[in-house]
């Protein structure tokens, strides 16, 4: 029985105001716990699944959260920082009446072979984060800011990007024929890749 399992034995499913430290859960089933204020350093929740929980002005720093199910969570001002979160499908998250800015944000984090199809996560922050392979087709991320992120391989398809901020990001490849980048932000020599969907001819 891992240790975060013993933790909430010992103070139940209502969480408030915890540090949660150097703590090991792979593989375990935690079950509409509430989580409020609570900070994770240097936590491994690898192929755990949090079913029903919520979470609310939490932050993960330094945590291994790779393959975690997520199946009708909450999250309210949550950070992440520093973390890994590769191969995570959010969709699966309960994100209820959506409101003008999202409930996460990422910071120095992996995020490689995710899923945010058809979400909308207007006002996202995901900055300088490692995020290979990762879905974003048909998802609202109106005013997001991406900056400093790796956007290898990545999926951008009826998108709407506009107002977000690309400054320093790379490898992205949108096709601005088929996702609104208007008044989005990029920076060169990143910026050429919005040329090569396009069916034009650059010359010197």
């Amino acid at each position: 029985m891992s240790g975060f399992i013993d933790f909430l034995k010992r103070h139940g499913n209502d969480i408030d105001g915890e540090v949660v430290s150097d703590i090991t859960c792979r593989e375990e089933s935690i079950n509409r716990a509430s989580f409020i204020d609570c900070t994770f350093k240097n936590c491994d929740f690898t192929e755990t699944k949090f079913i029903g929980c919520r979470f609310i002005d939490c932050s993960f720093e330094r945590c291994e959260l790779s393959m975690v199910s997520l199946g009708g969570c909450s999250f309210r001002d949550t950070r992440f920082e520093d973390s890994r979160l590769e191969g995570i499908d959010w969709t699966r998250v309960d994100w209820g009446k959506m409101s003008f800015s999202a409930p996460v944000s990422f910071k120095r984090c992996s995020l490689s072979h995710s899923t945010f199809i058809g979400l909308s996560l207007q006002e996202l922050q995901l900055e300088d984060c490692r995020s290979h392979n990762v879905d974003f087709r048909q998802a609202n991320m109106e005013s997001a800011s991406f900056k400093g992120t790796d956007f290898t391989d990545c999926l951008f398809q009826n998108t709407n990007l506009a107002r977000c901020n690309f400054m320093q990001a790379q490898h992205y490849q949108i096709n601005p024929a088929s996702n609104n980048v208007t008044k989005a932000k990029f920076s060169m020599p990143e910026a050429m890749e919005l040329l090569y969907s396009l069916d034009i001819a650059i010359e010197d």
